[in-house]
């Protein structure tokens, strides 16, 4: 049985090479948009990234302990979250319910 080792070497350089682009991709920031579940698919919403909803998924962020940074009326989250989970992160900022629910926990937690 005979190895091929440049074979063996190209497949090392794209294995690491996957690596480090994931790596990469995990550690920076990306930009949060309003994601809904339309009953199909789900769907970035720009437009519905209100004053309100901005101040809600901070609060939103904060709660599940989700790194993020604000730039020029922008929220950006770092690292990678799957769309199920921004769907439900924008439904908790919409829901004013929850987001008094947890204020109230807070406050109770001080």
């Amino acid at each position: 049985m005979s190895i091929n080792l440049d074979l063996l070497k190209k497949h090392h350089y794209i294995f690491f090479a996957l690596l480090l682009l994931l790596g990469c991709k995990h550690n920076s920031y990306n930009e949060y948009i309003p994601t809904y579940f339309d009953g199909v698919t789900f769907v970035k919403s720009p437009d519905s990234l209100t004053e309100s909803h901005r101040t809600n998924i901070e609060k939103v962020f904060l709660h599940y302990k989700v790194n993020f940074k604000k730039e020029n009326n922008r929220i950006f989250y770092k690292g990678i979250i799957d769309d199920e989970t921004l769907s439900n992160y924008s439904t908790k900022a919409n829901d004013t319910a929850w987001i008094k629910s947890q204020l109230l926990l807070f406050e109770k937690s001080k």
